[in-house]
């Protein structure tokens, strides 16, 4: 059977696994810069974030191109007949990634048009929350993630 971009798989599941590092360690800096360092510091906020919430959708974007793959030699010849609890915990994951998906691109609309540096005290408080439910998000994805890999045989 031939799988979509079956002789790429292998790279492209590098590169994901190379931006879910850079996405989280982005991600933990934004964090950081935002609610412990100094909310003044708009220039380190922002790199950080749009280096986060990029990671983010690109490492989505590289989800996808792994899957096919995945789908055909994982999770049809093994999690499905032996394993069917971890392909509902796989499904979960991947919905929690999605809604991610969409927070990571309303993030990135604040980060890019709403001028948080000279912004009001709401937009700065959206652009907080949008951080935070991504941290979240990725925290829960991440954790899924790692659940999965050690229930690996």
């Amino acid at each position: 059977m031939t799988v979509f971009a079956e002789q790429w798989s292998e790279v492209f599941g590098a590169v994901h696994g190379l931006l879910v590092l850079i996405s989280i360690f982005a991600l933990v800096m934004a964090v950081i810069f935002t609610f412990a360092v100094s909310q003044h510091n708009w220039r380190h906020i922002t790199i950080s974030s749009l280096v986060a919430t990029i990671g983010y959708l690109a490492t989505f974007g590289f989800g996808l191109l792994v899957y096919p793959r995945f789908r055909v030699y994982v999770r049809g010849a093994f999690l499905d007949a032996r394993a069917p609890n971890s392909t509902g915990l796989f499904e979960i994951k991947e919905h929690v990634a999605a809604v991610g998906f969409f927070v990571a691109l309303a993030l990135l609309v604040v980060l890019l048009f709403g001028r948080l540096r000279r912004a009001s005290t709401w937009r700065k408080q959206l652009f907080a929350a949008l951080l935070m439910i991504l941290a979240l998000i990725t925290l829960i994805v991440a954790a899924l993630s790692y659940v999965l890999q050690a229930r690996k045989p």
